[in-house]
């Protein structure tokens, strides 16, 4: 392949989903479940960050289209975006 052939990349636009934090904010009060659920809707990434009191590994990169939730008994106590 000559050096000036172009690659036809496509990309996931879903990587670019930039999360307004008040938005994020919506998923407080709901169940995990709910909180998957409605991330999930709006194409962004969910994980967890703590359940009832155990913290879990997480990866330190920052990602414009994912939150990281705590919950507590069944219920999104806390929501960070990135």
């Amino acid at each position: 392949m000559a050096d000036d052939e172009q690659y036809e990349v496509e990309v996931d636009p879903d990587l670019f989903v930039e999360i307004d934090p008040d938005e994020a904010d919506e998923l407080l009060g709901l169940s995990e479940e709910e909180a998957e659920d409605e991330a999930t809707e709006r194409g962004w990434l969910f994980r967890i960050g703590s359940r009832d009191g155990m913290f879990f590994p997480l990866t330190r990169e920052y990602r414009l289209n994912r939150v990281t939730v705590s919950v507590d008994e069944d219920e999104v106590t806390a929501v960070e975006v990135g």
